[in-house]
């Protein structure tokens, strides 16, 4: 092999095993379902309930119903699910989506619905988590139609 073959060969293998250079690290990409206590803090000037903070950061916790609807049969509606000429006592009824909201976990207590939020103080706050239907059921058994919410308070040194 002659001088300058042998030298682009050489330099061919050390560009090869040569580290790359240190890319540029790449923030991790935010949970959507967690809301941390530092944008709990951020968020606390303008949100001081935990409600409004919530709703801020992650309004999904709330009107995202990610777990299935039960259809259930609401009382004078439009469209009518029998037929009056023919039965008697018929009263008009339509079918509609029951909004299924989150259950409130607080510290690991049932609290309740999102509205309990409003009496949390935002600043309290370490963690906000959601979890959908069917973690929540796993974790919390059934009537968890719309997840649930799980708040774990700071606690102070």
């Amino acid at each position: 092999m002659t001088s300058p073959a042998r030298l682009l060969s050489l330099l061919t293998v050390a560009a090869v095993l040569a580290p790359a250079p240190a890319r540029a690290q790449k923030e991790p990409k935010k949970d959507r379902d967690l809301i941390t206590r530092e944008e709990l803090l951020d968020a606390d000037a303008k949100s001081p309930d935990l409600y409004q903070a919530v709703k801020r950061l992650r309004p999904h916790f709330f009107t995202q119903n990610r777990g299935p609807t039960s259809t259930g049969i609401q009382p004078g509606g439009s469209g009518t699910m029998c037929n009056a000429k023919i039965e008697q006592n018929c009263t008009p009824r339509t079918m509609g989506t029951v909004v299924a909201l989150p259950v409130v976990y607080l510290d690991g207590m049932k609290m309740g619905d999102p509205e309990t939020l409003k009496g949390i103080v935002t600043r309290n706050v370490d963690e906000v988590r959601y979890l959908s239907p069917g973690k929540a059921e796993m974790e919390y058994g059934l009537g968890h139609e719309g997840g649930a919410i799980l708040v774990k308070m700071h606690q102070s040194p």
